[in-house]
């Protein structure tokens, strides 16, 4: 089993653990972490792209943390049209 990799400073974003097959991942909610992020002195304009790069884009193997946005199914559809 591969060991959740936490996201620094994002401590008051986690929603809890996850599974996908055999990795136990950490997930944090998005918005949570938008609303840190600006605690913690990013830019409210640069926030969508700070995450983009830093925390969604980037990819450390199978212990990667999961970010959630949080939607109904309605919402998910249209945004997966």
């Amino acid at each position: 089993m591969t060991l959740p990799l936490a996201a620094d400073g994002l401590d008051g974003a986690l929603l809890g653990l996850g599974t996908q097959g055999p990795h136990v991942l950490l997930i944090y909610d998005l918005a949570a972490v938008r609303a840190l992020l600006v605690t913690q002195g990013c830019a409210e304009d640069e926030v969508e792209e700070y995450i983009a790069y830093n925390i969604i884009g980037a990819w450390v193997g199978p212990g990667t943390p999961v970010f959630v946005e949080r939607m109904t199914m309605d919402e998910a559809a249209d945004r997966l049209r």
